[in-house]
């Protein structure tokens, strides 16, 4: 298990355990959890125009993986008998699914909204002899406290956070609080945190690499990284 107490600028996902399952990493901070869980989600673009329920719902598999993990390891956390870590004190969990592609929804409540009202209610599922979520997962980690960004959303995020533009709990709760609203929820987490900053921030690692692929560049033309450097420089 990963648990961080003081959270700073950014988070090295770390794949632990707790109790059988497994979540990428917990950023416990003040009284809430942040569970964050990463997803190849794999599905055509079209499918945010499909119509056909059930071929969005296994379109989206990947994200309702993730929300399971996140139900099971909330409920755990607070179990008799669990040991004394940081993340088994808060009384709030949110949890994060990261996708590699847009999921064009920002909570699991935005995302049950695009599915029947009872999708995920306990005793539909008990019938089909589905026990994630049960009640008490759902009142650990209700639907509207799953936040769904993408890789690059999430990069946004991680970099305003260790900006200082954003507190990270503090905006995921207001964008929970937005999206319980259908009239005032939003498809995209980038769409409530684009006001908060002055331009989107890249990741160092993205930096780097970027510049590395320039620079490889540049080589392979016969350039050196003068030249490089020359043209980055702003004109008179």
């Amino acid at each position: 298990m990963f648990c961080v107490g003081q959270f700073c600028a950014s988070i090295t996902p770390f794949c632990g355990s707790v109790f059988g399952e497994r979540q990428q990493a917990i950023v416990t901070q003040g009284d809430a959890n942040v569970f964050v869980e990463a997803k190849l989600t794999v599905y055509n673009s079209d499918m945010a125009q499909h119509t056909h329920a059930p071929v969005v719902w296994k379109a989206l598999k990947r994200v309702r993986d993730a929300m399971n993990q996140g139900w099971k390891v909330s409920e755990q956390l607070r179990q008799q008998g669990a040991p004394n870590w940081a993340c088994t004190k808060p009384k709030e969990d949110i949890l994060v699914i990261v996708t590699s592609q847009p999921a064009f929804c920002a909570t699991g409540e935005h995302f049950r909204r695009l599915f029947k009202h009872d999708v995920f209610d306990p005793e539909k599922l008990a019938e089909r002899e589905q026990k994630t979520p049960s009640a008490a997962q759902l009142a650990t980690l209700p639907l509207e406290n799953i936040v769904i960004a993408s890789i690059t959303e999430w990069e946004h995020l991680m970099g305003c956070v260790g900006r200082g533009e954003v507190d990270l709990v503090q905006f995921l709760q207001e964008a929970i609080v937005a999206n319980k609203n259908p009239v005032e929820s939003v498809m995209f987490i980038d769409q409530l945190l684009g006001g908060r900053t002055k331009s989107w921030p890249r990741s160092k690692l993205i930096e780097t690499a970027s510049n590395d692929v320039e620079l490889a560049l540049v080589h392979a033309l016969g350039g050196t990284a003068a030249d490089l450097e020359d043209s980055e420089e702003e004109p008179n």
